[in-house]
């Protein structure tokens, strides 16, 4: 018996000695041949980054993260690297890997790692694309990374390569290949093509033709009542934010009609949700898989087609999302940054720094960290509180303002409406809610006031247990009908 077990498990062993003999390094590389080119989002600058663009240059491409240890570890000798050899036809090219953080923004955590590291070399950001098709599949960890030669060709040379006991052998390979003779031909271009001939329904009233959309930037995304919840609220931002600057956002959506009547009910999109009809399917899927979007310039120009986005995380797409319209318009729209009161006690005649917006705080209430994405906050001596945040997923019209009524009551045990109605309010049109709901600490009453804006809606909230309400309904509700946006928030 014992004979039998030691014969079966000798492949095993043999296959194990293999493996570890064959561990891809610097110093044993595996050939990949010509790997396809790419483009990717530069996370500095409004930008395409193509393989192409380094032709005649050794290139180290690395895949990274800013939480990960190991490229925390190695991220200064990365920097010194590219230094060492950058005047000899080298370059490093970092590809930003990036975890969803609801608290804070990807590119911005990319820019800070880069900052505190010296970064000079270019950085890309994932976007789920050609990229991520090609040259994740060697991958099992970051960092990872890939050599390409002055001809083109690419090796893998795995996980991790710049640790401490392989960078003799990696700046020998790095050596190695700037010595090779340059390539005799450019390599081709990415070729840029025009939109398919379509005609898509639109929601709003009327045909949308694919040439209507020359003159003007616009990302069309192609879904399913499915993929919508997903993807929907990122659209509906887009077309907030750049939608003044002139990009359109379309939503094809491919279902029965009772499913897209349902996304009109239930999520209100801020972007135009459009029905193909047949011949629209077969030009805009052509075969690919769902969701797919399309990034297309004033003059009808597909700057980039993604159809492979990776389902390892839902949210991370918004930022690269971002970048891609920011590149169409011509304009990186910098949304003000969350602002957390400072420790004191309020004053009269508040004015945000950076939104502009004004109002006059309750009287001998605290300033207070924001906990929830609020841009201020005030609490008074038990549980009182108002805050004012700015909603930027469903629009800026007045129906947007109802659906985020509606949305901040979803979840809310017991939640009763005792009033809600559209008035004018310091020269402004206000949606003003009345209500209370049920808590641990017993029932809550809240006044909000939903104020469309240029940049999305305003959402005011007073709110405490009932005792303290009845109290402070006076201090509450001043500063609640004090509010305003500032010049540039009327929509």
């Amino acid at each position: 018996m014992s004979t039998t077990v030691n014969l079966l498990a000798l492949p095993l062993l043999v296959f194990s000695l293999l493996q570890n003999a064959a561990e891809v390094s610097p110093k044993t590389p595996q050939p990949l041949g010509q790997m396809p080119n790419f483009t990717l989002p530069s996370a500095r600058e409004l930008r395409l980054i193509s393989k192409s663009d380094f032709a005649g240059k050794v290139v180290l491409l690395e895949i990274w993260r800013t939480n990960c240890p190991r490229c925390q570890r190695e991220a200064d000798y990365i920097a010194q690297l590219r230094k060492k050899y950058n005047e000899k036809n080298f370059e490093v090219l970092c590809v930003a890997d990036e975890d969803f953080d609801p608290k804070s923004e990807p590119v911005a955590r990319v820019l800070d790692f880069a900052k505190e590291h010296h970064f000079d070399h270019p950085i890309a950001l994932n976007d789920g694309g050609e990229f991520h098709s090609a040259y994740y599949q060697k991958m099992r960890g970051t960092p990872s990374a890939y050599l390409i030669h002055r001809n083109g060709e690419t090796d893998f040379i795995g996980e991790d390569p710049a640790r401490p006991e392989m960078r003799s052998d990696l700046e020998h390979y790095i050596e190695k290949c700037i010595a090779e003779p340059a390539p005799a031909a450019a390599p081709s271009p990415i070729v840029v093509k025009s939109i398919p001939d379509f005609t898509l329904i639109s929601t709003r009233g009327g045909a949308i033709k694919s040439g209507d959309l020359r003159g003007n930037p616009a990302i069309v995304a192609i879904l399913t009542p499915r993929l919508t919840p997903r993807y929907g609220p990122t659209l509906s931002t887009l077309a907030t934010k750049y939608g003044a600057l002139g990009l359109r956002v379309i939503g094809v959506t491919f279902g029965a009609n009772r499913d897209i009547v349902n996304i009109m009910e239930q999520l209100r999109p801020g972007y135009e949700l459009a029905i193909p009809d047949a011949h629209a399917q077969e030009a805009l899927v052509n075969g690919d898989l769902l969701p797919k979007f399309l990034f297309i310039t004033a003059d009808g120009k597909i700057l980039k087609s993604i159809n492979t986005i990776y389902g390892r995380e839902a949210g991370i797409e918004s930022s690269v999302f971002d970048r891609y319209a920011a590149l169409l318009v011509g304009k990186d729209v910098k949304l003000p940054e969350l602002v957390d009161a400072n420790a004191g006690y309020s004053k009269l005649g508040y004015h945000h720094p950076e939104l502009g917006f004004g109002f006059d705080p309750p009287q001998n209430y605290r300033s207070a960290t924001s906990e929830d994405g609020s841009k201020i906050r005030y609490i008074g001596a038990t549980t009182q509180e108002f805050k004012v945040s700015l909603e930027q997923r469903y629009g800026v019209d007045a129906a947007s303002a109802e659906r985020i009524a509606d949305v901040l009551g979803q979840g809310v045990e017991g939640r009763r409406i005792d009033s809600r109605a559209w008035q004018e309010l310091n020269g402004f049109k206000a949606y003003i809610v009345r209500e209370s709901w049920n808590s641990p600490l017993g029932s809550v009453r809240a006044v909000r006031v939903l104020m469309p804006a240029a940049m999305g809606i305003y959402v005011v909230t007073a709110s405490a247990p009932d005792g303290d309400f009845s109290k402070d309904a006076d201090i509450l509700q001043k500063a609640l009908f004090s509010f305003h946006p500032g010049p540039s928030g009327r929509n």
